[in-house]
């Protein structure tokens, strides 16, 4: 799910997903380990000026 995530926010394609649901997305693929895809969506948000994931982004790289 998560590098689904990452190629449609690449490619810019619109999604209807909440931002409280995409945090919590987010959030569990950090709880199960997979930091580097977490990382890379809140990333790709924060470039597009998306900053609603930036306190998960700290929260995880601390």
């Amino acid at each position: 799910v998560g590098l689904i995530l990452i190629e449609l926010f690449k490619k810019e394609v619109s999604y209807d997903i909440s931002r409280g649901k995409l945090h919590e997305m987010v959030e569990n693929l950090y709880d199960k380990g997979f930091k580097e895809i977490g990382d890379k969506i809140c990333l790709l948000h924060g470039e597009a000026g998306f900053h609603f994931l930036r306190s998960l982004y700290i929260k995880y790289n601390t």
